[in-house]
């Protein structure tokens, strides 16, 4: 499970580099070639010590080396068939790049009107795929926004046409993200939104998209904002560049767009690997609602919690054109510690958050805090990404018959 894992998390992993390297750079021991071009030994340390702690109890770096191995395999193959060539990578790698510079910043409070937040749905399509795969995508695209219009929640749908939730607008965690830096057809969609609204289906270079506009957290409309940069290295932008040609190359086996996998299938699939899927830490599957006053709050709880999770946004959806304005909203999902600061705050006790808005003053989250997953639904992204993996052992097979691989430690 951990092959297409890497892939997914490669975004998260460079985050936390550092400006100078773990190990000495005279470390020069050569962990194994491929077609005799040399990894050495520090570059899969570096990244096998960021592994969450979870991992890394799972995974002893002897077994950690064939998953790199198989990594980088996908890597010299992307570039083989091109994919570091495409508009789409450079525009995908370009926004990876300045949302994490941002994150590598040393912040402090400020005010920027450039700032905006949102969410959204993606379709990702590579440019060289085709008219019939691009219409594909745009069916599927409008199936999601049928959906969202008859009030299903983002959760639901995502899940019912497993779409990806890849950062490929350079955004924070937030959402955040300054609106200078985004492509022309992103930003003309988010600067035509009030908050808590979404698009119409668009297409840019990078595939279809509906977004959703979301407010800039308080902690960025505050006064006295500076930031000092800390410039990338060249190590940390090769994790970022390789990490995206291996994401590519996954997305190139992926079954063919009208393939939605069953639940059916999932299920059996989480079944049959649970022992895969422990958590180090308990979890909140539930939702957030913020509200105008005490009184709405006090009367969606009582609603929401006789309702399953993806009636809730039809319900504040309703509720919100019954008023004839916003006086509320609802996210839902299933978080850890740290993911959601009103989640910390109201359920793994962290610190005080001030209001979304000073519209929505009143926070209030519904559900309940899980020691360990009930289903698959619990860890969906992660089961469907590992059902992929297996059904595409047959390519992973292939890049071991095309490329000569010799292991040195």
């Amino acid at each position: 499970m951990y092959i297409n894992s890497f892939t997914a998390l490669f975004t998260c992993l460079f985050l936390f580099c550092q400006a100078h390297s773990l190990y000495s750079q005279s470390d020069a021991k050569v962990a194994f070639t491929i077609d005799g071009e040399p990894v050495l030994q520090s570059e899969v340390l570096q990244l096998y010590t960021r592994l969450s702690v979870e991992e890394q109890k799972k995974l002893s770096f002897k077994d950690y080396l064939p998953i790199y191995i198989r990594y980088k395999l996908k890597v010299k193959d992307a570039r083989r068939l091109g994919y570091d060539t495409l508009s789409a990578y450079k525009l995908q790698r370009d926004a990876l790049y300045r949302g994490n510079q941002a994150k590598a910043t040393t912040m402090r409070m400020h005010t920027d009107s450039r700032l905006t937040a949102f969410d959204h749905y993606s379709i990702l399509v590579r440019q060289d795929a085709g008219n019939t795969v691009f219409e594909e995508a745009k069916t599927v695209i409008e199936k999601v926004y049928r959906d969202l219009s008859n009030g299903s929640s983002a959760e639901a749908v995502r899940r019912k046409y497993q779409l990806s939730d890849q950062n490929v607008f350079g955004q924070t965690s937030e959402g955040v993200v300054d609106i200078s830096l985004l492509l022309p057809e992103v930003a003309t969609q988010v600067q035509h939104l009030s908050v808590g609204e979404f698009s119409s289906p668009f297409s840019s270079p990078l595939g279809w998209h509906i977004v959703f506009r979301k407010s800039v957290p308080m902690a960025m409309q505050s006064p006295d904002m500076l930031s000092s940069s800390v410039p990338f290295s060249l190590e940390e932008e090769r994790v970022v560049a390789e990490g995206l040609l291996a994401y590519f190359w996954d997305n190139a086996q992926s079954l063919p767009m009208s393939s939605v996998i069953s639940d059916k299938d999932l299920n059996a699939y989480f079944e049959a690997h649970k022992k895969d899927y422990k958590w180090d830490t308990p979890r909140f599957s539930g939702g957030v609602i913020h509200c105008s006053d005490k009184k709405t709050a006090k009367s969606l709880r009582k609603v929401l919690r006789k309702l399953p999770v993806e009636k809730w946004a039809m319900i504040v959806q309703q509720l919100n054109e019954a008023e004839g304005k916003t006086i509320a909203i609802v996210e839902t999902g299933l978080y850890k510690w740290g993911e959601n600061p009103y989640v910390d705050e109201k359920i793994f006790v962290g610190r005080a958050t001030k209001p979304v808005s000073p519209d929505l003053p009143v926070c209030l989250v519904v559900g309940k805090k899980l020691k360990k997953a009930r289903t698959y639904r619990d860890v969906y992204e992660q089961v469907l990404q590992d059902y992929k993996e297996q059904q595409g052992g047959d390519a992973i097979e292939e890049l071991e018959k095309r490329y000569s691989v010799r292991i040195l430690l």
